[in-house]
């Protein structure tokens, strides 16, 4: 059964492609420039969002970095001021 499978195969072929050919809307080179053209155009939509995406992450980071030094900056008064109570409330001994 398998053995006729493959001529089906090459008959579909070589159909399929006789098919394409006559009703191709442009000619090989066409196509092929305009395939070219639409991968150029892939790769500049490419170049021109990853510039914009590593400034929004660069962007993020430094909101990130500025957030981490004001909870830092709480936190560091917040422990002084433990520190401080814990030292009155012990008279002084620590």
């Amino acid at each position: 059964m398998s053995g006729n499978r493959f001529p089906c195969f090459l008959i579909g072929l070589g159909l399929g492609s006789a098919f394409g050919l006559l009703v191709a809307p442009k000619r090989g080179d066409e196509t092929r420039a305009d395939l070219r053209r639409g991968a150029q155009e892939g790769r500049d939509f490419v170049v021109r969002n990853s510039d914009e995406l590593r400034k929004a992450a660069n962007e993020a980071l430094d909101l990130g970095k500025e957030a981490a030094e004001a909870q830092r900056s709480h936190l560091e008064s917040a422990l002084v001021a433990g520190m401080e109570a814990y030292r009155k409330a012990a008279g002084g001994h620590w």
